[in-house]
C-alpha cells in the first residue's frame, strides 16, 4: 500500500502517471490532494509508503496549508515518505523539510525532478547524505533515529516499575542517546481521556512509564506500545480463623466419607446381629481397634472373605487419616477463607485499590461500592483490616513477606482468592511524533523474547524480599517448627476423654460383677 499526495499547484499528471504504473497496478493506493479532509476513520495511519510531489510550490512555513500539516500530522512520523520536487528551489525543499522535522519524520528523502539529486533527510532538517546517483531501493529511504542527537523525553504519575526503567534506559543506550525526565502532564483531579488527551499534545514527551489499561481505547492510542504480559487483577484477604480442636478430627475427611465408614461399620454390625453364627469376631472390634476374639486364620472361608477386605479397606483409610491429622496439628488450616470474588464481597470488607490508575473498579457491580484509594505510603505492607486488589505478579511476593507474616499463628496474613477480578492488556502511552516508537517495540520485543524482562522482574522482586527480611526480622524464637505441648492440647484432650471413659466402664463391669457375686 502506498499514498500518493499531490501538493503542487501544477503537472496534476504525475501524480496521475504515477498511479497508473503497470508496476505498480497491484499495489493499493490512496491519491490525495488538497481537497481530502483526513480523520482517524478514513484513512490509514501508516503506510508503508508516501509519495509526495512538492513541485516548485512555496512551503515557506508561514504559507504551511492546513490539509497539507493535517495530513502529515495525522499520518505516523515512521512511515516512509518519498519527496519528488525541485531540490534546487529552497523555498519549496527546505521549507517542506522543515514541515516534516517538526512533526519528527525520520525515515525522509527527497528526489529532484529537474536535476539528478538524491537528498536523505537527517536530524534537525539537516541533510544526512546528498548523492548525484541513485542508490539501491533499499537504500533509498534510512531511518535517521540513531543520529537524532536527542535525549529520549520520559515522564510518569506514578513511581515506574523497575523492569521498565531498565528497558528505556537500554533503549537509550542502543540509540546513543540518553533520557530526560519531565513532570507529570497529569496533575489535579483528571479522568482517564482528560490526562491521555493531554498526553497527546505533550510533543516533548516520548514515552509514558505507566502502565495503561482502560476499558476503551482512543482512536489516537495506534501509538501505544502493548506490554507483553498481560496483568491479570487478583484479591487478597484476611486469612480466617484456625481450624479448632473438635474441627481437627472431623476435617481431614469430608462429610459424604464420613458417611459411608458409618454405614459400612453399620451394615457390617447389622449382618453380625442377623447371623450371630457366621462371625466368630466381634466386626468393629476388629476393624476399628484390631482387637480379635477368635485367631482369624481359624475362622470360617465365609468371615474371611467378608472381613479381610474390610482391614485392608479401614487400614488404608485410617493411615491417610493419622497423616492429615499431623499435617493439622503442624500447620492448622483456616477456615472460612474467601475462595470467589462473591465471597469477597460478602465480607463487607473495603477494598483498597489503585482507583486513581484504574476507574473500572468502581463500576464493578460485586465489589464497586467497597471500593477505596489507595493512599498507604508503604504499599507492600497489609493490616489484616482491609481487602486489597493486585496483580498476578506482586500477589505471591506480597504474601511472602515476612511484615506480612503472622508468627504466632504461624502463616501467612492473607491469602490470594483463586478467581481473577479480571485479565487486561496494558500498554505505554508514547508520543504522537516520537521517533523513537518502532525502537522501543523492536528492544521491547526483544528483550521479552530473551527473557531479560522475566529477569528484571525476579531480580526486583528477589531485591524486595531480601529488603524485607533486613527491615522485618522475625521476634519469634521458637521458630524451629517443632511440635510443642501447645501443639498436642486436642491430643491430650481426647487421650484424656478416652481414659476416663475407659475406666467408667471398666468400673461399671467391676459393680456389676460385684452385684452378681451377692446373688
Amino acid at each position: 500500500m502506498c499514498v500518493l499526495r499531490h501538493i503542487a499547484r501544477n503537472r496534476r499528471g504525475l501524480v496521475r502517471d504515477i498511479a497508473v504504473l503497470p508496476s505498480i497496478a497491484n499495489i493499493a493506493k490512496y491519491v490525495i490532494d488538497d481537497r481530502f479532509c483526513i480523520s482517524y476513520t478514513n484513512f490509514t495511519h501508516k503506510p508503508p509508503l508516501t509519495v509526495v510531489y512538492l513541485g516548485d510550490r512555496n512551503m515557506h512555513p508561514s504559507l504551511w496549508p492546513f490539509p497539507v500539516r493535517n495530513v502529515f500530522f495525522m499520518l505516523d512520523s515512521h512511515s516512509k515518505v518519498l519527496v519528488l520536487g525541485n531540490t534546487e528551489n529552497h523555498l519549496a525543499s527546505i521549507g517542506f523539510e522543515v514541515l516534516l522535522n517538526d512533526l519528527q519524520y525520520d525515515k525522509v528523502t527527497f528526489l529532484g525532478t529537474k536535476t539528478k539529486r538524491v537528498v536523505q533527510m537527517g536530524s534537525n532538517g539537516r541533510p544526512l547524505r546528498t548523492m548525484r546517483v541513485f542508490p539501491e531501493p533499499k537504500d533509498l529511504i534510512v531511518s535517521s533515529v540513531r543520529k537524532l542527537r536527542r535525549p529520549i523525553g520520559v515522564s510518569s504519575n506514578t513511581d515506574p516499575m523497575y523492569s521498565t526503567l531498565v528497558w528505556v534506559v537500554l533503549t537509550a543506550r542502543f540509540l546513543n542517546t540518553g533520557i530526560q525526565q519531565y513532570p507529570s502532564v497529569c496533575t489535579g483531579d483528571l479522568s482517564g481521556n482528560e490526562c491521555s488527551h493531554k498526553m497527546s499534545n505533550a510533543l516533548h514527551i516520548d514515552i509514558m512509564l505507566d502502565r495503561i489499561a482502560s476499558d476503551s481505547l482512543m482512536s489516537k492510542a495506534h501509538r501505544m506500545i502493548f506490554d507483553c504480559r498481560p496483568i491479570a487483577q487478583v484479591i487478597l484477604v484476611p486469612q480466617g480463623r484456625p481450624i479448632s480442636a473438635i474441627q481437627m478430627f472431623t476435617k481431614p475427611f469430608t462429610l459424604e466419607t464420613w458417611v459411608v465408614l458409618i454405614i459400612t461399620l453399620i451394615l457390617i454390625e447389622v449382618v453380625s446381629l442377623m447371623f450371630p453364627m457366621l462371625y466368630k469376631n466381634d466386626p468393629i472390634m476388629l476393624l476399628v481397634c484390631g482387637f480379635e476374639r477368635y485367631n482369624l486364620h481359624h475362622a470360617s472361608a465365609k468371615e474371611k472373605a467378608t472381613i479381610l477386605p474390610l482391614i485392608i479397606f479401614f487400614f488404608l483409610m485410617f493411615n491417610a487419616y493419622e497423616t492429615k491429622l499431623i499435617s493439622f496439628m503442624m500447620d492448622k488450616p483456616s477456615i472460612g477463607n474467601a475462595k470467589t470474588i462473591q465471597d469477597v464481597a460478602k465480607l463487607n470488607l473495603p477494598v483498597v485499590a489503585e482507583i486513581d490508575a484504574d476507574s473500572r473498579i468502581s463500576n464493578d457491580t460485586l465489589l464497586g461500592h467497597l471500593a477505596v484509594q489507595d493512599n498507604r505510603t508503604d504499599s507492600l505492607s497489609l493490616d489484616e483490616d482491609n481487602v486489597y486488589l493486585t496483580d498476578t505478579h506482586l500477589a505471591p511476593v506480597i504474601t511472602s513477606l515476612v511484615r506480612n507474616y503472622d508468627f504466632k499463628l504461624r502463616r501467612p496474613k492473607y491469602v490470594i482468592v483463586n478467581e481473577r477480578r479480571l485479565t487486561s492488556v496494558v500498554g505505554y502511552w508514547v508520543g504522537l511524533k516520537s521517533p523513537f516508537a518502532e525502537t522501543f517495540y523492536y528492544t521491547q520485543k526483544v528483550f521479552f523474547e530473551a527473557g531479560l524482562i522475566n529477569k528484571w522482574f525476579g531480580e526486583k522482586y528477589s531485591w524486595v524480599r531480601s529488603t524485607d527480611r533486613d527491615n522485618f526480622r522475625s521476634v519469634d524464637d521458637d521458630a524451629t517448627g517443632m511440635l510443642t505441648f501447645d501443639d498436642l492440647t486436642s491430643t491430650w484432650a481426647v487421650f484424656s476423654i478416652g481414659l476416663s471413659v475407659s475406666g467408667l466402664v471398666f468400673l461399671l463391669e467391676l459393680g456389676l460383677n460385684y452385684l452378681k457375686g451377692f446373688k
